[in-house]
Order: structure tokens, then sequence, then C-alpha cells
């Protein structure tokens, strides 16, 4: 069986944010660090993706190698650097998930799909909270030609998806006021 690396994505643009969302600060440390902690309680190696070497320098770097401006870029740089396991990636901008969500993901992986993930509010697959194992990494590769969107992917191959009643935990968090309003209701215990 494939080990499981973890990757958080923090390495995209932030445009409606207008900075970048790694490096928010919901838990007393930058958003990329606390995802990171958390990935390494299950996982025995954790990157952060980044794009032209934008995070933190005391924590390992995947750099984007793709001409992608998409997450793929991200997870394709890290099977570049890792073909050979599963990577659990995380989107940097998703305050809410803890141990517990990533503890149950790993849990229901399947080895033997492209890849394990949680049904999002729309029910179809959230690509950014998502396992992919080694085999997905030649056809994302060749996905990323025509289409770079990680959840085009896994609504078009064979994946295991995880349904869950309560979703809370795959918000998005993308506007500052959006920013301001989570980190306050975290403060509060409210989340």
């Amino acid at each position: 069986m494939p080990e499981i690396y973890g990757l958080v994505l923090s390495g995209g643009m932030s445009a409606r944010m207008g900075k970048r969302k790694g490096a928010l600060t919901y838990y007393n440390k930058p958003q990329e660090e606390h995802l990171y902690e958390l990935l390494q309680q299950s996982l025995s190696k954790v990157y952060i993706s980044t794009k032209d070497s934008l995070g933190p320098k005391n924590l390992p770097l995947i750099t984007d190698h793709f001409k992608i401006n998409s997450p793929l870029n991200g997870i394709l740089s890290a099977f570049k650097k890792h073909p050979n396991v599963a990577w659990l990636v995380v989107a940097c901008d998703m305050p809410l998930i803890t141990s517990k969500e990533i503890d149950e993901l790993v849990s229901f992986r399947d080895i033997h799909k492209m890849a394990t993930c949680f049904l999002s509010t729309d029910n179809k697959p959230h690509p950014l909270f998502s396992i992919y194992e080694p085999k997905a990494f030649p056809l994302l590769l060749k996905q990323s030609k025509n289409n770079p969107s990680p959840r085009h992917f896994l609504m078009t191959q064979a994946v295991k998806t995880v349904d869950k009643k309560d979703k809370d935990f795959l918000l998005s968090v993308d506007e500052p006021s959006q920013f301001e309003r989570v980190k306050s209701l975290i403060l509060r215990g409210k989340m």
C-alpha cells in the first residue's frame, strides 16, 4: 500500500482576498503552518505547496513546477517530487478542518480507486481535501493539457466518495469579510 504524504495547497493567487491565504491567522499562527501541523499528526511527511517559493522558510516546500493556473499545479508538482506515494491535499483556505476530518479521510481511503474524497454541499467530489493515489498522476498530467480542474478529474474517474451530513469543515474562506467573520466565530468557539 503506497504511503500517504501531506500537501498544504498554499500557492494560489488569492485575488479576492488581496493577500496570501496561507499567511492568514486563525489559530495564533499562519494557516498553512496550522494545517501542516495537523497533517503531521497523521502522516510521516508533509509539504507546503507554493508558487515561486512564497511559503514559510522553516517548513519543507514544493514549488509549482508546471505552467498551470490551477491547484492542479501543486498536486502535479508533488507527484513529480514523489511519484510513488499517495497525496492527501488540503487547501490553505479551509480553516475548519481538524485532525478528526483528516483521520476520517485516511480511514476511508480506497487504494483501488484514483482518489478518496468528501462530497461537497453540491454533492460533487471536493478536490482540495482529498487523497490522490499514485496511479492518478499520469492521468492528471494528461488531463492538465485540456482541463486543469481537479474536480473535473474526480468527476470523470473511479473515486471513493464519502458523504457526511455536516459539511461545515469544507468551508472555503476567499474574501476579507468572510475571513473576519469566520475568525471571530472561531475565537468565540462557535465553529
